[in-house]
Order: C-alpha cells, then sequence, then structure tokens
C-alpha cells in the first residue's frame, strides 16, 4: 500500500490542511472552555491538539523529503506508513472534534459563566451600569449605554459624568406623585429620578454597594410608561370621584329639604281633609251649643295656624328658627339647651340640622314624641350634640337604615360618628372632632 510519503502533491497538502484545521480547532475548543469554565472540555480539546499538532508537523517533513537524513525516527516511520493509517488518525481526530463540540454545545445550556450573564443583562429590557469611585465603568449593558447615547450623545464611559447629567435636571411637577408611589415602595437610602427619553418615561435609581470588600456605585434604569399612563389616569378618575363624591354631598342635603317639604305638604293635605271635615261639622253642629261652638273654633284655629307655617318658615332666615318651625308644624316642643359657647363651622352645621331633622322626623312618626331637647358637650378632642325626646322606647337594638344610614354616610367625611342611647330617653348623638375640617 503506498506509504504517506509517497502520495501526490495535492495529496499530501490535502492531509496537511485537515491536520492544520484540527490544530486550529482544538485551540479555539481550549479557549471557549477556559471562558465557559468548562475544565473538562478544555481537557478534550488539548487531547484532540497534541496528536493534530504533531502530525501537521508530520506533513510538513514531506516538504523537505529531500533531506530525510535528518527526521527523526519516528517522524521517518509515520512518513514511511500506508496513507490509510493516517487517513484513519485524521478521521478519529474529526469525529473527536464533532464529540467536543456538541459537548461544549451542551454544556453551554447548562452552565452560567460570564458570556451567559452578560447576553442575559443585555437582553433585559431594563438598564443597568456599575461603575467605581473615579467614574470608571467596569459593567454597563445596552439598554444602559442605549440610553446614555439618547441622553448625553455620548457612549457611557464615565459613570460619575452619567450620573450628573441625570440627576441634574429636577423633576417635572407631572412626575412627583409617580415619584412618591415608587419612592413608597423601596428600601433603602437611594437617589431616584424619572425623565422622559424618546416618548418613554424611565426611573433612574442609583445607590452605592459593596462588592468583593470595593465600593461601588449601581444605577439602574426601568421602564415607567404604562405605570405613569395609569397613575394619569387614577388621577382624573380621583378627581372625578371627589367631584362626584361633592354632588351626592349636596344630594344628600337636598334628600333632607325634599323631605321636610314632602312632610309639610303631607300635612298641608291633612289639614285641608281635615278643614272639610269641620266645614261638614261646623254645618251640622247645633247653633246654640256652646261647648260643641268652641270645640268647633279651636281646631279651625289650630288648622289655619298649620296651614300658614310654609309660608311663615320660607320668610326665615334662621336654620335654628326653621327647625323650630318645623317642630311647631309636627306638634313637637323643641328645647335648646346650651350655653351659646358651642360653635360649629358651615360644614358641620348643616350636619347637625340635618340629624335634628331626621331624629325630630323619627320621634314623631316612630315615637309619637311630643318634646324634643336639643343639648350640647364638649371635650378637649370632640364636641358632640345630643338630640332627646320623651316618646316610646324602641324595642330591642336600633338599625341605621333609611335617613339614618344616609346620615352616617355624611358623617363619615367629616370624621364624625353618629350613635344612639336608650337610657331614660331616647338619645340621638352626633360626635365632631375637633381641628378637622
Amino acid at each position: 500500500m503506498t506509504p504517506l510519503i509517497e502520495l501526490s502533491i495535492v495529496a499530501q497538502t490535502f492531509f496537511n490542511l485537515w491536520a492544520f484545521l484540527l490544530c486550529v480547532w482544538a485551540i479555539i475548543g481550549m479557549v471557549h472552555s477556559v471562558n465557559q469554565r468548562n475544565f473538562l472540555g478544555c481537557f478534550f480539546a488539548l487531547v484532540l491538539f497534541v496528536p493534530s499538532f504533531y502530525l501537521w508537523q508530520v506533513e510538513q517533513e514531506v516538504r523537505i523529503a529531500v533531506r530525510l537524513k535528518s527526521v527523526m525516527p519516528l517522524n521517518l516511520r509515520i512518513l514511511t506508513l500506508p496513507y490509510t493509517f493516517v487517513l484513519g488518525g485524521l478521521l478519529l481526530m474529526t469525529v473527536m472534534a464533532a464529540g467536543s463540540f456538541l459537548y461544549a454545545m451542551k454544556k453551554a445550556e447548562t452552565s452560567i459563566s460570564p458570556r451567559v450573564i452578560k447576553l442575559c443583562v443585555d437582553r433585559m429590557p431594563c438598564g443597568v451600569c456599575y461603575w467605581e469611585a473615579d467614574g470608571r465603568v467596569i459593567f454597563l449593558n445596552t439598554c444602559m449605554n442605549r440610553l446614555c447615547n439618547e441622553l448625553t450623545n455620548e457612549s457611557l464611559l464615565n459613570g460619575n459624568r452619567f450620573h450628573e447629567a441625570i440627576f441634574e435636571n429636577e423633576l417635572p411637577d407631572d412626575l412627583k406623585e409617580v415619584a412618591a408611589l415608587l419612592q413608597a415602595s423601596e428600601n433603602g437610602e437611594s437617589e431616584e429620578n424619572i425623565l422622559v427619553i424618546k416618548d418613554r418615561v424611565w426611573q433612574f435609581t442609583c445607590r452605592a454597594i459593596v462588592m468583593d470588600e470595593e465600593a461601588l456605585r449601581e444605577m439602574i434604569a426601568s421602564d415607567i410608561t404604562e405605570i405613569y399612563a395609569k397613575t394619569k389616569a387614577l388621577q382624573k378618575d380621583k378627581a372625578r370621584l371627589v367631584q362626584l363624591n361633592e354632588e351626592l354631598r349636596q344630594y344628600d342635603l337636598n334628600i333632607d329639604e325634599t323631605v321636610r317639604r314632602q312632610e309639610i305638604l303631607q300635612a298641608k293635605v291633612h289639614i285641608h281633609d281635615e278643614m272639610n271635615h269641620l266645614m261638614l261639622s261646623t254645618m251640622a253642629t247645633d247653633c246654640h251649643d256652646e261647648a260643641a261652638l268652641d270645640k268647633i273654633f279651636v281646631q279651625w284655629e289650630r288648622n289655619a295656624l298649620l296651614l300658614n307655617q310654609e309660608a311663615q318658615c320660607s320668610k326665615i332666615e334662621n336654620e335654628r328658627e326653621r327647625f323650630t318651625a318645623l317642630g311647631e308644624a309636627l306638634g313637637l316642643e323643641i328645647i335648646w339647651e346650651d350655653d351659646g359657647k358651642v360653635t360649629f363651622d358651615s360644614r358641620q352645621r348643616a350636619l347637625l340640622f340635618a340629624a335634628a331633622r331626621e331624629a325630630a322626623a323619627n320621634a314623631v312618626k316612630h315615637a309619637g314624641a311630643k318634646r324634643f331637647t336639643v343639648s350640647f358637650s364638649e371635650t378637649p378632642k370632640t364636641i358632640s350634640c345630643h338630640f332627646t325626646n320623651d316618646g316610646v322606647m324602641p324595642k330591642g337594638s336600633v338599625v341605621f337604615k333609611g335617613g339614618l344610614a344616609n346620615l352616617k354616610t355624611l358623617a363619615a367625611e367629616q370624621k364624625a360618628e353618629v350613635a344612639v342611647r336608650v337610657v331614660e330617653n331616647f338619645v340621638l348623638d352626633v360626635t365632631f372632632p375637633k381641628g378637622i375640617n
């Protein structure tokens, strides 16, 4: 069989190139394995490199075959071997190279290396940067470098200069509430600023850290565009809700006035019915019976006064007088007990008389009361108003529903409390905290 040294120049060159490529492949494999911390793969690449390099050197001897006397005996023996032995060796080393490559690929999928970490960080949607005290950047990802280019028109080479470019800008007013919400969830001391870069809202957080006993600065850039948009929508909803609550409060106050007018209207209808009855009774009463005539006259006088009560109330501007007039229309004696030192603001006064009207109406409807007392008490922290009636005591616990439920809702807006007490008489208490408008 033809020995290797007697092959044609083309065949010898082919074997020489094959061995050289295997040698280069082994070197690349060793470097890659070292970067991947894959020491077993590095050993396989070294095992492949030694025979491939030696065979490549032997192939070089073919070039100087005229000086065979200077060739080493082992090299000469290889050169005189049949070429099939060399071909088999090259095929074996090629299989080893392929196996080493597959092993390196599989290892790369399951191992953590600096290259894998850098690749992962570069794919993150947020920016990451670390630098030393003198500004020298030791790590950053592509997102942070892109943000630096867009903000300063230069690459991120100095962390301190990039820090100054970010935090020298004052936070806009429309972003302060967003920053407050985000800072509430942060722990530790850190600097924060929010910038708008190419229609995107970014939050930059910078803090000092210690890594391997070395002081570093860390900066994280987070895309909060969606959070900002939702916060703006929340602000609009909040303003609309405040307006709606104010409208509901006014509506509840108007309901009390409407109920009062409805009750007076019902009283007027009742009076008119009574007048019709009195007219018939007057026509049927014996004109010579003085006692019957006096009784009829008293009823006429009472109904006439009640019928005229609404016109009188409409001309009264004082809330206390209006409430007293309402009590008279309901047949309820109103008694005020205070020393004139208790003062309320406009909102508290509106709630106070709303509670008084509700308590008076309930006292007449449900308890048949004839006497209604309004008194006040004061402590260093609260002012209380007490509505007491002499009606029939309720059986069981008092359930807040209807007008009382609405009253309690209105009181909650002013941080006031509404409660009932059943002692000698039925008492409704409304307590206002001091110093809260």
